[in-house]
C-alpha cells in the first residue's frame, strides 16, 4: 500500500488529537506553584497589613542615605546629593521559597515578610572610574530605624505591581 502525502497529514493530525485528550485527562487541578502564586498575589493585595511597624521616622535621613551610599560609590567623597523627597511610608517584600539542593522547591507554601519603613528618593551625582561625573541618578531608599534596608533605581519594579515610585 502506497501512502499517499494526504494520507500521511490525516494520520499526523489524528496521532496529534489522540496525545491531546489522553493529557488533558491528567489536568486534574492547579499545581502547587500556581497555588503558591495566587496566595501570593492575594497576600500583596492586603499589603500594607493593618497596623503595621514602619520603624522609628528618620529625622537624619540625608545622612542616613549619604553614609549608605558610601559603600556603593568608587568616589564617594565625589558625591553630590539633591531632590531629596520627604520620607513616606512604603514596603518591600521578600518571598523565599525552600531549597531541595540547588533547585527551589515550589511544592511548599514560601516564607512571605513585608518589611515595612519609610522611601526617600534623591538625585546622586557622582565620579566614575575615569573620574567624570556621571550626572544625576535617581535612586529609591528604603530606610527602616536609622538605615537603609533596600535601595533601588528609580521606576525599578520592587515586586510585582510595586515600583519605585519617586
Amino acid at each position: 500500500m502506497r501512502m499517499t502525502r494526504r494520507f500521511c497529514v490525516r494520520m499526523v493530525g489524528m496521532l496529534v488529537a489522540t496525545a491531546l485528550s489522553f493529557l488533558s485527562g491528567c489536568a486534574i487541578g492547579p499545581s502547587a506553584a500556581q497555588r503558591n502564586d495566587a496566595d501570593i498575589s492575594q497576600w500583596l493585595a492586603s499589603l500594607p497589613e493593618p497596623g503595621a511597624d514602619y520603624g522609628a521616622y528618620p529625622d537624619n535621613y540625608r545622612e542616613i542615605i549619604e553614609a549608605a551610599m558610601t559603600g556603593m560609590l568608587k568616589d564617594p567623597d565625589s558625591a553630590r546629593y539633591s531632590g531629596f523627597t520627604q520620607p513616606k511610608h512604603d514596603q518591600v517584600v521578600e518571598v523565599q521559597y525552600p531549597h531541595r539542593g540547588l533547585i527551589l522547591d515550589t511544592s511548599v507554601a514560601p516564607k512571605k515578610t513585608a518589611i515595612y519603613g519609610y522611601a526617600v528618593c534623591a538625585a546622586v551625582n557622582a565620579k566614575n572610574s575615569f573620574g567624570g561625573y556621571t550626572g544625576d541618578k535617581l535612586y529609591w531608599f528604603l530606610i527602616r530605624n536609622g538605615q537603609v534596608v533596600r535601595s533601588a533605581m528609580a521606576g525599578e519594579v520592587l515586586y510585582i505591581g510595586h515600583f519605585a515610585n519617586c
